[in-house]
């Protein structure tokens, strides 16, 4: 997925909200499906990526709770 090449959680945030609300095949609301790819993310590359990684798709997991107004 192109959301690990970018560094900047603001930057995976708004890769992953724009994925969500472009697929035309989910089934749940673009928010959950959104913190569902950021969380997919999280566990699939635990023990490969830097801790400096992990934290920044933390906090972009955090900043979409964010830009879909709900609570992180």
């Amino acid at each position: 997925m192109r959301a690990l090449a970018r560094s900047n959680a603001q930057e995976i945030a708004d890769s992953l909200k724009r994925a969500s609300t472009r697929n035309i095949r989910r089934t749940s609301p673009p928010s959950l499906s959104a913190r569902s790819m950021a969380k997919f993310l999280i566990d699939r590359v635990r023990g490969n990526l830097a801790t400096s990684g992990k934290s920044a798709l933390e906090r972009a997991k955090k900043r979409l709770c964010e830009a879909f107004g709900r609570e992180p």
